[in-house]
């Protein structure tokens, strides 16, 4: 501590009682040491040590600031104003004899920093609404009437309360408070006080899973119920668990079920970041996966234009049902809407198959469980050429003068036909004579 001494020298004299002696000369500090209005300033003082201690050591201590006069030791702060210059003079009296007097000079600080202003919160954020608070006695510990004037990012606000609407500001706003006027009285230098908006954190009050009852070939997707008050651009993070264990390396919002089996049970947690604070982390309701359907993939068929009298075959290319289930598909054939045969194969002609029909292979998957999808192939049935197997000609032998007439004998037709068209070539010596008969009755022809 230092203590400020101002020395006076002057001649001692005698009294009836004691000669007078060389006093020590006192030494003081004040605190604060750089007072402001709200403080009260006391004067500390170093001992004095005297080998009489019959008579006692008096104090005076006197505060002065132009027609301002306070004897006590301790100034209090309803004396003061801000920019006031104040002397503070001590001394000792001992044994009627009076010590040296030492004075020490000070300032009361600016007003700027005389006034103490308070807000609360300490650090608004653009959801809170800001209270200033202050509090300023006249001498006679009256309350004195206090004007606010708020700025936000420099311009002035219609206010004079010492409220702040949380409507008014927004995150990163810079703020001014000052006091304007004392009991109606203008203040030449303001209180100032001054802060920036902060951060409201964002609130993550929900996460979900969609869908709820999913199967393999779903892919899972968060959805966050999530309010950012300040709107900024905000991220998150996620974490997968299967069974209660982490997805290790699975951070995205979505998740693929294709390599999952039926009964496995997700959950996720998320939390939130919006470029300032994170959310806790929130965890999800699970999910089970349910069975999955199992698919079958290209149908096929032996012949998609056959005979009547053909044998069909059909079947898939591939089962695939990621649950590991037995595949139980089934295989049946159709006409008309109407199912003609089950299984793998089909003889037309045991369904009395005609020409331009139409059937259809139909494949559903199953598993055992439920169906899965169901594939259609078409078919249509082609006409059977008939088969000529005998001809006749009469007469036979013929001479020059005669007509020969071409008759056919035996002709097959498993299609049933019963009326024919024949086409009719005629030849000699092995030579074709180039020209045709079309006809349903035997042709005749001159011989030569």
């Amino acid at each position: 501590m230092m203590f400020l001494t101002t020395i006076l020298l002057f001649g001692c004299a005698e009294t009836e009682e004691l000669q007078d002696i060389l006093l020590p000369v006192p030494n003081l500090m004040i605190e604060p040491s750089v007072p402001k209005t709200t403080d009260n300033v006391q004067v500390q003082i170093a001992p004095i040590y005297l080998d009489d201690v019959e008579h006692p050591i008096e104090w005076s201590v006197v505060w002065t600031s132009g027609p301002k006069v306070v004897e006590d030791r301790i100034l209090s702060s309803i004396h003061t104003r801000s920019g006031e210059l104040w002397t503070v003079e001590v001394w000792y009296t001992y044994n009627g004899q009076e010590s040296t007097h030492i004075d020490y000079t000070f300032d009361i600080v600016e007003s700027s920093s005389a006034i103490d202003l308070v807000i609360s919160p300490r650090y608004p954020k653009s959801s809170e609404d800001v209270e200033a608070s202050v509090v300023v006695l006249d001498p006679d510990f009256h309350l004195l009437d206090v004007e606010y004037r708020w700025a936000i990012n420099g311009t002035p606000q219609d206010i004079r309360s010492r409220y702040l609407p949380a409507d008014l500001i927004h995150k990163n706003d810079e703020v001014i408070l000052t006091i304007q006027s004392l009991n109606g009285d203008l203040l030449t230098q303001s209180p100032i006080l001054e802060f920036v908006v902060d951060n409201t954190e964002p609130i993550l009050e929900g996460v979900s899973i969609n869908p709820i009852d999913p199967d393999g070939y779903d892919v899972l997707s968060v959805s966050e119920d999530y309010f950012d008050y300040d709107e900024d651009v905000s991220s998150f993070e996620y974490r997968w668990f299967l069974n209660e264990r982490r997805l290790d390396n699975v951070t995205t919002p979505t998740l693929s079920l294709e390599n999952f089996v039926r009964e496995d049970v997700f959950t996720v947690a998320v939390r939130g970041f919006d470029g300032d604070d994170y959310t806790d982390w929130v965890m999800s309701q699970p999910v089970t996966l349910q069975n999955t359907p199992p698919i079958i993939n290209n149908l096929m068929v032996s012949n998609e234009t056959p005979r009547s009298n053909e044998m069909l075959s059909c079947n898939y290319e591939s089962y695939i049902d990621f649950d590991l289930d037995a595949d139980q598909t089934s295989l049946y054939w159709i006409r008309n809407g109407q199912q003609v045969g089950l299984g793998q194969f089909l003889n037309l002609d045991a369904v009395n198959a005609q020409p331009k029909q139409v059937l259809y292979c139909v494949a559903t998957a199953k598993d055992g469980i439920e169906n899965g999808n169901t594939l259609y192939r078409r078919v249509v049935v082609r006409n059977t050429a008939p088969v000529v197997y005998q001809v006749d000609l009469t007469p036979d032998p013929a001479t020059v003068t005669q007509s020969l007439a071409c008759q056919p004998q035996v002709v097959l037709d498993i299609d049933g036909t019963s009326q024919f068209h024949y086409e009719y070539e005629w030849y000699v010596n092995g030579y074709n004579l180039n020209f045709k008969n079309y006809s349903s009755h035997p042709p005749a022809v001159a011989a030569t």
